[in-house]
């Protein structure tokens, strides 16, 4: 069986916008409780693999996951959830 090299940590974050964001749009049993912890997850875990990423991933890729979340449960409102 090959090796596969390991990722690099920017392949690695990315990986897990990606997942994430297509576990809130498509998981039929997803509750909006459990969205909101899958987000908060994602950003811990991109903290752990880049610490130097996390912030970043939390002011431009979190907005996008929670709107993703807002718009699967037909939420408006008039600002962002914080």
């Amino acid at each position: 069986m090959p090796t596969v090299p390991p990722a690099d940590p920017e392949t690695r974050c990315r990986l897990i916008a990606e997942v994430t964001g297509a576990i809130l749009e498509r998981s039929s049993g997803l509750r909006f409780c459990e969205g909101l912890r899958l987000i908060e997850a994602s950003a811990r875990a991109v903290g752990r693999i880049a610490p130097e990423a996390e912030e970043r991933f939390r002011s431009s890729t979190v907005p996008r996951l929670r709107a993703t979340l807002l718009e699967r449960f037909g939420i408006t409102g008039p600002g962002p959830l914080s």
